[in-house]
């Protein structure tokens, strides 16, 4: 009885159902060791061979002394013709010696040769695919623990926030741009910056919420609101001017804002 513990077991010596690089492998190994028998048996069968074909030779010098034919000729019987033609047919004692007599056995190097390349050519589809399965197992392994990390940061924000237990990454967000107005207006800024190919309507539903209270708040809504209404139409505007996204992000306390910029990496870029 084998170990409980061995990996070894039935034909394949594995407990587990062998892969396809192990068939494959084992496959190459046995055709190897069947080929180092089959050159041995095939070297002990030289002389054997050799002297087998002497004999025929010497049988069939004797046939022809004693003036036995090698063939004879004879009507064919499957024609119909009132002169059918004469077929030759090779004398019986020739045919009894191609039966009766070896002159060679199956050893081939050439067919020894296109099955080991096909083999190998096998082995390395089936080391390409577990490679292929193996990167693919990983990458959802990785997806995976991604989400379950992503997930218990939000649940973490869902309670900071005491915000509702079904509500995702884009409600926390809007919770947290609602918290504050630089912050909202900069990120809509931001937003438009990547994509104003639907104009600047991001940034213009943000000023609608803009409370310009201070002499530099009332500046940083004049210039944004320029920028919306202006002839100017490219959202680079809103990375180039004084008061950009960047310089209103810088506005933002550091709490908010590393809580921003976790929500950002949790949502689609175009929210």
């Amino acid at each position: 009885m084998k170990n409980s513990d061995s990996r070894f077991g039935s034909t394949w010596g594995y407990r587990r159902e062998p892969t396809d690089v192990e068939v494959t492998e084992y496959a190459i190994k046995k055709l190897n060791e069947a080929w180092i028998k089959d050159k041995e048996i095939h070297e002990r069968n030289i002389p054997l061979l050799e002297a087998n074909k002497a004999l025929i030779k010497e049988i069939e010098a004797y046939m022809l002394d004693v003036g036995f034919p090698t063939s004879y000729s004879e009507p064919d019987p499957k024609s119909r013709a009132r002169f059918p033609k004469r077929i030759t047919i090779l004398a019986g004692w020739k045919n009894d010696i191609t039966k009766n007599i070896i002159t060679t056995d199956k050893y081939s190097e050439e067919g020894f040769e296109k099955l080991l390349a096909k083999w190998n050519a096998d082995l390395v589809s089936a080391q390409t695919k577990e490679k292929y399965d193996a990167e693919a197992a990983n990458r959802e392994k990785e997806a995976l623990k991604k989400k379950k990390i992503a997930d218990m940061k939000l649940a973490s924000f869902l309670v900071k926030y005491n915000l509702d237990v079904e509500d995702e990454w884009e409600d926390v967000l809007d919770f947290i741009l609602d918290k504050d107005k630089n912050l909202k207006l900069a990120h809509a800024m931001y937003q438009t910056r990547n994509n104003w190919s639907e104009g600047f309507y991001r940034v213009e539903n943000a000023l609608n919420s803009y409370a310009a209270y201070t002499d530099e708040e009332i500046a940083i809504d004049e210039m944004v609101s320029e920028a919306c209404y202006g002839e100017e139409r490219d959202g680079r505007i809103f990375r180039d001017m004084k008061y950009s996204y960047d310089y209103l992000f810088g506005l933002v306390n550091d709490d908010l804002m590393k809580d921003y910029n976790e929500c950002m990496e949790n949502v689609d870029d175009d929210f």
